[in-house]
């Protein structure tokens, strides 16, 4: 049996009443994003922002989970944004551009430390 190869292109969101459907071309352009109950408001690097009527696990299978990492039950971030992190006692912050902040949950600590170096040592040289 063959496994289903996945492409990370292009991302479909359905539209529901007030909310357009919107396909977003190009993910890497997202910084973060954050859920609301069944709302996501995406935050991309140019300052925009779109609040779109789905559920975030919905959109975390849609990403690059090379490029992508949940690091809290509300929250997906874009690890080529990340600039920076450091330890606070046991909690994680990660530094992203516009002085954005963003802390790591503890169950998604290790995630985090592995996705990141990962994306390090294997994605950011290509």
């Amino acid at each position: 049996m063959k496994k289903k190869q996945i492409s990370y292109g292009p991302i479909k969101l359905p539209g529901y009443r007030q909310y357009r459907e919107r396909i977003i071309e190009d993910p890497s352009d997202i910084l973060y994003c954050l859920a609301n109950r069944h709302e996501v408001t995406i935050y991309y690097r140019n300052g925009k922002k779109f609040t779109y009527k789905v559920c975030l696990g919905y959109l975390e299978q849609r990403l690059d989970p090379c490029r992508f990492c949940r690091i809290h039950n509300e929250e997906i971030i874009n690890l080529s944004c990340v600039k920076e992190w450091h330890r606070e006692r046991s909690i994680i912050v990660v530094n992203l551009p516009e002085d954005e902040i963003a802390f790591v949950a503890k169950r998604k600590k290790h995630e985090f430390l592995v996705s990141y170096r990962y994306f390090l040592t294997q994605v950011a040289h290509f």
